[in-house]
This record gives C-alpha cells, sequence and structure tokens, in this order.
C-alpha cells in the first residue's frame, strides 16, 4: 500500500513540476491543459505497458536530457571558468 502511495504521489508532483515549467516558458492555457491530457495519456501508456519497455523508453528520455545540458554547460564555460578563478582569489585573500 505505501509503494503504491508513493509511486502516485511522485506521479502526481512530477505533473505538478512540468506543468509549472511549461507554464514559467509558455503560460498560454491551451497549451498547459495539453500538456495534461498528453501527461495523461502517456501515464496510463505506462501503467499499462511491459516494464521491459518503460525502463527502456525512461533511460532513452534520461539520456536525451544530456544534450541541452551539454550545449548550456559548452555555453557557459567561459562564465564558470571566470567565477571560479575569481572564487580562488578570494578564498586566497583570506
Amino acid at each position: 500500500m505505501s509503494l503504491a502511495l508513493f509511486t502516485f504521489t511522485s506521479l502526481l508532483g512530477w505533473e505538478y513540476y512540468g506543468e509549472r515549467a511549461l507554464e514559467y516558458l509558455i503560460s498560454a492555457r491551451p497549451a498547459i491543459m495539453t500538456y495534461r491530457v498528453v501527461f495523461s495519456i502517456v501515464a496510463f501508456y505506462g501503467a499499462t505497458t511491459t516494464l521491459d519497455f518503460v525502463w527502456n523508453f525512461s533511460d532513452a528520455m534520461n539520456g536525451l536530457m544530456m544534450i541541452p545540458n551539454l550545449i548550456c554547460l559548452i555555453y557557459l564555460s567561459n562564465d564558470v571558468a571566470r567565477e571560479c578563478f575569481d572564487y580562488e582569489n578570494r578564498i586566497r585573500k583570506i
């Protein structure tokens, strides 16, 4: 019972996080309603399909999250390096 409750609340929590992020980026009511419908369909499909497919899909999506993160890391690398050197200089002065 506790596992089912944890799963259900996690599902609701991730839906809420995704909806808030979409609202921040777009803030259009039709887009948010579309997100809710798509999320519900995907959640239903994930609950009724084989576990092997769910894990493979989850791994693929987590792997694809690497792409925008790497692009941002490359874009911000100069700023990060500058901040690191600034921090080291401030620490040496203490």
